[in-house]
């Protein structure tokens, strides 16, 4: 049996993005915000916005994660450009379904608001 290298393929790469824009979407409609149209690819660099946020959004189907520091000083990056607060939103969809016990939003402490 040959072991796996960690290359994913195409299927699980399809399901991946359908399961990001889905996260992207129910925050936005959570949080009364909008998801941004072709994210991270083209003018618009990060996933859901509203007039005082910037929001990347990251969701997996297992118990871990893994976040990059360069991810956050990019998004903090995009968000001070575009004069709005960087907020990083992780989702745990364990069976399928976000629920709000599951999802976490991570914010700058130099940009917090307490």
């Amino acid at each position: 049996m040959k072991k796996r290298t960690g290359s994913k393929t195409p299927s699980q790469t399809k399901r991946n993005r359908e399961q990001g824009l889905s996260f992207e979407k129910y925050l936005a409609q959570r949080l009364s915000m909008k998801t941004q149209p072709g994210s991270g690819c083209g003018i618009h660099k990060e996933d859901v916005v509203d007039s005082a946020h910037l929001m990347q959004a990251k969701s997996t189907r297992t118990e871990k994660i893994t976040i990059r520091l360069q991810d956050l000083k990019d998004l903090k990056e995009h968000a001070i450009k575009e004069c709005r607060d960087p907020v990083f939103a992780i989702g745990f969809s364990l069976n399928g379904t976000f629920l709000d016990s599951r999802i976490w939003l991570m914010v700058p402490i130099d940009r917090r608001r307490w």
